[in-house]
């Protein structure tokens, strides 16, 4: 043990004990001080196993887990790579590149550029850059001439973006000196492959390259070929027997329908930021759209949440990953682009919504808890007939949950929640749901039950019927006339697309936005006292502009075309008038059996005529004579037919009309 001192057990996962090394090439990093006031007192067995190996200029293929300090293994001997290249002289408007690390995703890009910024405390002179996608090429052509660098971090389009397009951009690549792929296995999985190689052809014979992957399938293998030198070194950090996710992270598994989900999320946050003051959790959902549905949820639900994935701006996506990697007592729902790679300290419990893409999948997710050391808490929920991707798991110590007890009164309230999310929000996050579960092929063998399951998805975000999608977006899916036989209907829920609605809800009451609002009262005007008792229950205490400007018209009995913006109470302007027009007319004989429809109106979409009559029989609260139908497409035309005999009407709601009938056009 002449080399090593054994300084003491950090108890890092099953590595074993962390060694301080004591020999020549370490005492030579002169990125010491840096590295001491980053707070790094003792090597991870990643740094030590690797730094020796790469520090005698060695190509180095090394298998390590995330959140075991590979990063800083191959940033140190990067940097010593720079520090020993001769200076650009002075005359060079274009100073070579030496240091080309390549990351699969932006956060990832980011994050190795901070940490290289960070060990380059004391050496102003060494520049760092990151291109990554989801900004302007120009924007970073510009950045990069004015701010010249030695270390380039990238990800693999955008690099190539630039090899093509920026002038001398390619050149300057002559220079590099130290190659890094990191996570190679996530660069192939992504159908990077032919970038990689791109990039690869791009740079000089004459490196040194590493490659860290958590796994090295043989995809990997085949990029070892074309990447590193023959007499390579192959080092596994992963010891023989070793579980693939870290041994403090309590892993466990909740198996419930999917009309539990939302509620069941709730409780489980609620019960954990209790027990946890300083909570970090992170929630990884299966889409970008339903990651922001579920954290428009989260929102309206009061919780100190942020969200990042693929459709948020990349200065946005960074803003976020900053504030949540400082911040505490606070919840971060994310798609897969944080899965991988990423570091945020001291994330105490990790929520995986829904089946993940594969067993990989999961594992990289859990990573994000239980880092460096640390413990964590991970729970997979997943509804009964996801419950078959457990097999793919059953060799890792997770553990059945049961279900926490849900209070109605916290049902009721992520009810709300759902009622306040917008329904555009919710139409994406359906159709990208479908989309998902589409390309899982156990669940996409049977088309048909895929439908329910996606209505059945619908219903759990407060929907009656599923949205609308696009007909083109159908073929692709290849679901075209496909039935849902769950529902009482004779053709297919999924149809041509309809206008989308966006619908605000309180307990189920219509609201508006303040800015719409008058200082005009309802009783000002001639509605009958029932009426108003139910415009009061509602909570409407004065009217909207639009309501005050077509009110006094439509009540004298004028026709009227109003112009009206979504969300202005312009459906509660109809309704009012169209209520006193039921209670001024005749009374119907008893003996008759087909009573007059006073009341007629006709909306474009199935969403919009649900709600327009759920909004009349709440301002119908004391109107208990006046009966409200809604008939729609999608439901079988004999089952409304006998409703609507049992169940006379005084006003009728439907999706469609083939002739002109109205009065107010809105």
């Amino acid at each position: 043990m002449d080399k090593y001192e054994v300084v003491k057990d950090l108890g890092t996962g099953n590595f074993g004990v962390a060694r301080l090394l004591r020999h020549k090439e370490t005492k030579e990093l002169v990125a010491m001080k840096a590295i001491k006031d980053a707070g790094f007192e003792t090597m991870t067995v990643v740094q030590e196993a690797t730094l020796p190996i790469i520090l005698k200029g060695k190509d180095v293929l090394a298998k390590a887990k995330t959140g075991t300090g590979k990063t800083v293994a191959f940033l140190l001997p990067s940097i010593e790579a720079v520090i020993k290249s001769p200076p650009a002289s002075r005359d060079s408007r274009q100073s070579p590149i030496v240091v080309l690390v390549v990351c699969p995703t932006r956060e990832l890009a980011s994050q190795a550029a901070a940490e290289a910024n960070t060990l380059l405390k004391y050496h102003p002179s060494i520049g760092v850059q990151v291109v990554i996608g989801g900004t302007k090429l120009p924007t970073e052509q510009r950045r990069m001439q004015a701010n010249p660098c030695q270390i380039l971090v990238a990800t693999p389009g955008r690099l190539k973006d630039h090899i093509e397009n920026t002038s001398g951009f390619a050149t300057r690549l002559n220079g590099v000196k130290v190659l890094v792929l990191d996570e190679a296995d996530h660069l192939l999985d992504m159908g990077f492959r032919r970038d990689i190689e791109r990039i690869i052809a791009a740079v000089p014979k004459q490196r040194q390259t590493f490659l860290f992957s958590a796994t090295v399938p043989e995809e990997v293998r085949q990029i070892c070929h074309i990447a590193l030198k023959r007499d390579h070194e192959f080092i596994n950090c992963v010891q023989e027997g070793s579980g693939e996710t870290h041994q403090k992270v309590k892993q466990m598994y909740m198996i419930a329908s999917l009309d539990r989900h939302f509620s069941l999320l709730y409780v489980l946050l609620k019960e954990h930021m209790a027990d946890n003051p300083d909570y970090k959790v992170i929630i990884f959902c299966t889409t970008a759209m339903v990651t922001r549905l579920v954290a428009d949820l989260l929102g309206q639900l009061s919780l100190n949440v942020r969200e990042i994935h693929s459709r948020k701006p990349q200065g946005y996506r960074t803003k976020v990953s900053d504030e949540f990697r400082k911040s505490k007592s606070i919840i971060l729902v994310t798609s897969d682009v944080s899965a991988r790679g990423v570091d945020y300290p001291d994330v105490s419990l990790v929520v995986q919504m829904g089946l993940p893409s594969d067993r990989e999948q999961y594992i990289h997710r859990l990573g994000r808890t239980g880092r460096k050391g640390k413990e964590g808490e991970g729970v997979l929920m997943l509804a009964p007939w996801e419950e078959y991707f457990l097999s793919s798991v059953k060799d890792l110590p997770i553990n059945k949950s049961p279900l926490p007890p849900i209070d109605p009164e916290a049902v009721k309230k992520v009810q709300r929640g759902l009622n306040q999310v917008e329904m555009k929000n919710k139409e994406a996050a359906y159709q990208a749901w479908l989309g998902y579960y589409k390309s899982q092929k156990m669940i996409a063998r049977d088309t048909t039950r895929l439908v329910e399951l996606a209505n059945e998805f619908s219903r759990s975000m407060g929907l009656d019927m599923p949205p609308a999608i696009p007909k083109n977006v159908l073929g692709k899916m290849g679901l075209k006339n496909v039935p849902d036989k769950s529902a009482d209907v004779d053709e297919p829920l999924i149809k041509k697309a309809a206008s989308t609605v966006s619908v605000e809800a309180a307990d189920n009451k219509p609201k508006t936005s303040d800015s719409y609002l008058s200082k005009t009262r309802f009783d000002q005007f001639p509605l009958s006292p029932l009426s108003l008792k139910g415009i009061q229950d509602a909570g409407f205490k004065t009217m909207t502009v639009v309501q005050e400007a077509t009110l006094p018209i439509i009540l004298k009995g004028k026709d009227v075309l109003a112009k009206a913006k979504t969300g202005t109470g312009k459906t509660v302007a109809f309704l009012l008038p169209s209520i006193e027009a039921v209670i001024k007319s005749p009374p119907v004989s008893r003996d008759n059996r087909h009573p007059p429809i006073i009341v007629l109106v006709v909306c474009p979409t199935r969403e919009l005529a649900c709600q327009a009559a759920a909004e009349a029989n709440i301002l119908l609260k004391y109107h208990s004579s006046i009966g409200v139908e809604v008939v729609i497409g999608g439901t079988k035309l004999p089952a409304e037919q006998r409703r609507m005999q049992k169940h006379p009407c005084q006003a009728l709601r439907l999706k469609m009309l083939p002739v002109e009938l109205h009065n107010f056009s809105f």
